[in-house]
C-alpha cells in the first residue's frame, strides 16, 4: 500500500482553497439576499436600488480581493481564519 503525503506548501494551498469555498458561499448568500431588488413588483427608491447594485458589485469582486489578502498571510494567520471571521463588505 502506497503512503500518501503532502508537503507543507500543498497543505497551505488546500487550506486556502477551503477558505475560498467559505468566501464564495458567504458571498453567494449575501448576493441572494439582495436578488429581490430585480423583481418587477418590488418598490424601492432608485437611490436604494443603486446602492444595492453597487454593493453587489463589491460582493462579486470580494473573493478575488480576499484571495490576495490570504496569499499575504502567514501560516499562523491562515490557520486562524474561520468562516465567521471573514470580513465581508457591509452595505452602507
Amino acid at each position: 500500500m502506497e503512503e500518501f503525503t503532502i508537503t507543507p506548501e500543498e497543505s497551505l494551498q488546500l487550506l486556502i482553497a477551503e477558505i475560498m469555498v467559505w468566501v464564495r458561499r458567504g458571498r453567494d448568500s449575501r448576493l441572494s439576499a439582495t436578488d429581490y431588488i430585480f423583481l418587477p413588483d418590488v418598490t424601492i427608491t432608485q437611490e436604494l436600488k443603486d446602492s444595492l447594485i453597487a454593493h453587489r458589485i463589491v460582493l462579486r469582486d470580494f473573493p478575488a480581493e480576499f484571495l490576495v489578502l490570504l496569499s499575504n498571510m502567514s501560516e499562523n494567520e491562515l490557520c486562524s481564519v474561520t468562516n465567521e471571521s471573514i470580513p465581508y463588505p457591509e452595505h452602507s
